[in-house]
């Protein structure tokens, strides 16, 4: 990770299958009554509560537009945060990092720490067994104010995955979205105009992230879709990131 760059992790979750757990925790998840396989009563992912990572840095996740749901069984969530600048490698404003005293010269960075391409974050979630996953994108460029609007779609047992039109502000902006969809899953056609960054699903349960960019936009997007291997309860973002400053 560099200094100064804007961190995305897209976060879901979906019901479990009690007939499908064992008694080994996580094979290939814990049951939701431990240790007898295929019984017990899992709470939908829908009705879930999830939580920011805690610790070094993990107070600095701040979430992106609302949780959204699809049916009783799918929960999707973004949240956005920049990588702490560290104060040895400042030489001025953005080049590379912004000093976080002075113009030329940053002895100590106000925060918890500074981030290293080895951190890892963790996603809690309320006191059940779901299946779950969490993808994260560092984006390079991204202005104060980074997100100028978001929005987002949920549609139930189908493989169209939506995302709604939203508004660009600024010339040069970056075009983003994030799909999520439950079961053993893959996107089979991809948003138009977008790029894949990356399209992984948990193999033989799901669900499935799948993230997207269009890169120099400057006016508004229109409404967009995917389309998935199979049927699902799904949902779709669509956001526009701010170039700098």
């Amino acid at each position: 990770m560099q200094e100064g760059n804007y961190l995305i992790a897209s976060v879901m979750i979906e019901s479990a299958l009690n007939s499908n757990c064992t008694a080994t925790v996580g094979v290939p998840y814990a049951c939701c009554t431990l240790g007898v396989a295929g019984t017990g009563t899992c709470q939908n992912a829908a009705s879930a509560t999830i939580t920011t990572p805690s610790g070094k840095n993990g107070e600095n996740w701040t979430q992106i537009d609302s949780f959204a749901t699809s049916g009783s069984d799918f929960q999707m969530a973004l949240y956005g945060r920049f990588v702490a600048f560290l104060a040895s490698d400042c030489t001025g404003p953005q080049t590379p990092a912004q000093c976080c005293t002075g113009p030329s010269t940053g002895p100590t960075c106000v925060g918890t720490g500074n981030d290293l391409s080895s951190d890892q974050y963790t996603w809690g979630f309320s006191s059940n067994t779901y299946i779950g996953q969490v993808g994260i994108t560092l984006y390079s460029g991204v202005g104060a104010t980074p997100v100028e609007n978001v929005g987002h779609t949920s549609t139930a047992a189908s493989v169209t995955i939506s995302e709604p039109a939203v508004t660009v502000t600024k010339a040069n902006s970056l075009g983003v979205i994030y799909t999520g969809i439950v079961g053993n899953n893959s996107i089979s056609s991809g948003p138009s105009g977008y790029s894949l960054v990356y399209d992984h699903s948990i193999a033989g349960s799901g669900p499935d992230d799948s993230n997207w960019v269009e890169l120099g936009v400057s006016s508004s997007l229109l409404a967009n879709s995917a389309t998935a291997a199979n049927s699902g309860d799904n949902v779709g973002f669509q956001l526009v990131l701010s170039p700098l400053p």
